[in-house]
């Protein structure tokens, strides 16, 4: 697990690398390579196992990396 979505306001999607999209819900894990899509008036948080926390605002696509949390991660 890189990330745990701690926030979620309005509809997001997470599209994994291997092609799968899914609703995105509180308490979802994402993980590294994982493409977090946020629709119009809606926003996620995720923290990282380390508590490092990021927000992704409305109407964008945020790809999950190590740099997001540190190498390792």
């Amino acid at each position: 697990m890189t990330g745990i979505v701690t926030s979620l306001t309005g509809k997001a999607t997470v599209l994994s690398k291997d092609g799968v999209a899914r609703a995105l819900r509180e308490g979802d894990e994402v993980q590294q390579g994982d493409i977090v899509i946020t629709a119009s008036g809606s926003s996620v948080e995720i923290e990282s196992v380390g508590d490092t926390s990021f927000s992704v605002p409305e109407n964008n696509e945020f790809l999950i990396n190590d740099e997001l949390f540190g190498v390792g991660v």
